[in-house]
């Protein structure tokens, strides 16, 4: 756009220079044959009067005196008239019609490029309008638009391309944001189904058996029974609570200055008697206690969690050890547990929500597979991160880094 004007501009000011300079010489050569003319008849004059100088220069001075029409007459005389002078009323229609002709010459060329400068606008503007619409098509059909800009041409134009990018980027991040929230409506449903199919099964054959029993004992059994699978049934509700309260902001993370001792209290309170039920110590490594900036209820349940992991897949009799190391801008907390461990295919998997693993002695015990989804959620929410590695000798050590 910027070169059409340039070069439209360019033109006009040739055209309207040209023009000045032709009626320029024109003018130039009708000066000069009148003042030609002028000096020729006072040189006549001068030489024949020599007295006659005055009057010929009160005359250029603007006199007339009737000198006028006396010249013409006496120049009738001798056949001279209007269209024989040297410098005639017919040359000064022919400078007014060679003015007229360049005028509309001008005109007509400054129309013309006009029309043409505005027709190619138009163009131009029509072939991007296109290519804008073709774009945001495939935008809308999931395309790249990097490669779609490219290949368009539109790549070089800073506006036209930067614009569509970020239109196109816009598109695509909240397609790819419909297409995610709807597949994991999918999966939590799907979830959410199966990991309820398993307790109600459990409970229903329970039910069951409940009442075809002959005796006390059989009943109080299956009575047990029922209330273990209610337990995991309500123990899953919570979680799923927890999740759809977390997910949709109702759960709100007020982050205060709060000792890390405190946390680590609250959260060895939750399962301690979980761990003395199997002979599992927790034991506290010696540290300083430091302050973090964190929601003191939502961290200790998360630590809690991952500890109350640390104690269900645990052997009996073994030691559960709790680190605190603090760093520059953040503490690190561990929890190193010697249980199965985890694959390494898996370390990144067992923070999904619903994810329990493959092996079997994970399958043998009872879970939800959210707790360390839910712990993830509640320290990343907070600024910090957890993360879990191989322990030297066998289990596994979680770590969480909460920001000072």
């Amino acid at each position: 756009m910027k070169r059409a004007v340039i070069i439209f501009s360019a033109a006009v000011l040739c055209l309207t220079a040209a023009f000045n300079v032709l009626f320029g010489i024109a003018a130039e050569k009708a000066f000069r044959s009148e003042t030609d003319t002028v000096y020729r008849l006072c040189g006549a004059f001068a030489d024949e009067y020599p007295g006659s100088e005055k009057k010929a220069a009160s005359v250029l001075a603007g006199e007339d005196n009737g000198y006028t029409e006396a010249g013409r007459a006496a120049l009738a005389k001798y056949g001279y008239d209007a269209e024989r002078t040297a410098f005639s009323e017919q040359r000064y229609r022919e400078i007014i019609v060679f003015e007229i002709i360049c005028s509309a010459a001008l005109s007509g060329l400054i129309l013309l490029c006009g029309a043409l400068y505005i027709r190619a606008v138009r163009r131009e503007r029509r072939r991007q309008e296109d290519l804008i619409v073709s774009m945001l098509d495939k935008c809308i059909s999931g395309g790249e638009e990097q490669t779609m800009l490219e290949n368009a041409g539109l790549i070089g134009n800073d506006m036209v391309s930067d614009e569509l990018i970020k239109v196109c980027g816009a598109m695509k991040l909240k397609s790819d944001t419909l297409s995610e929230e709807r597949d994991n409506t999918k999966s939590l449903v799907t979830d959410i189904s199966h990991q309820l199919k398993t307790p109600l099964s459990a409970l229903k054959s329970c039910f069951a058996v409940y009442k075809e029993a002959d005796s006390i004992e059989e009943r109080t059994e299956f009575v047990n029974r029922c209330e273990a699978q209610i337990d995991k049934l309500e123990a899953l509700t919570a979680s799923l609570i927890n999740i759809s309260r977390l997910e949709t902001g109702i759960i709100t993370l007020e982050e205060t200055e709060t000792s890390v001792t405190d946390i680590l209290i609250q959260s060895i309170n939750s399962v301690y008697y979980k761990a003395a039920d199997k002979n599992i110590n927790i034991v506290t490594e010696e540290f300083e206690d430091v302050t973090v900036n964190a929601d003191k209820k939502w961290t200790a349940e998360a630590i809690a969690n991952i500890i109350d992991n640390a104690v269900k897949y645990s052997p009996a009799g073994t030691d559960i050890k709790l680190r605190v190391i603090k760093m520059f801008s953040f503490v690190r907390i561990e929890i190193e547990d010697s249980g199965t461990g985890i694959p390494r295919s898996e370390r990144n998997r067992v923070f999904e929500r619903f994810y329990r693993g493959n092996s079997a002695d994970v399958k043998k015990q009872d879970g939800t597979g959210v707790g360390l989804y839910l712990t993830r959620r509640l320290i990343e929410n907070q600024g910090g991160t957890v993360s879990v590695r191989p322990a030297a000798g066998g289990g596994s050590i979680f770590v969480v880094q909460l920001m000072l």
